[in-house]
């Protein structure tokens, strides 16, 4: 019997240097290109982008505004898997800010 993935909407964000990360099997490497998904559980995992390109799509949302609270928070979430060489708060804010307007 053949099983088709359910339609879930994820989080990911592609790197460009080498991060460790702890998923729920162990902490994973994702190499420079690889993305890291966070899950609808809130796990997070590397994926290989050729896997990604096969299994996602971009996500047809409505425009969402967002605060600077609300974007300080995910970053406060999210720098503690990308290790000392994640990007810098405000270069993260502007480029999630731009990310999200241009969702229609």
């Amino acid at each position: 019997m053949k099983y088709r993935k359910k339609p879930v909407v994820i989080d990911a964000v592609q790197v460009d240097t080498e991060h460790s990360i702890e998923t729920l099997e162990g902490t994973m490497k994702a190499s420079p290109g690889d993305w890291i998904i966070t899950g609808v559980q809130g796990e997070r995992y590397p994926c290989k982008p050729d896997i990604f390109e096969a299994t996602y799509e971009p996500a047809e949302l409505e425009a969402q505004t967002v605060t600077d609270e609300q974007l300080h928070q995910e970053w406060d979430e999210l720098r503690p898997t990308l290790g000392h060489s994640g990007s810098p708060l405000g270069a993260y804010m502007l480029g999630r800010r731009a990310a999200l307007q241009e969702v229609k």
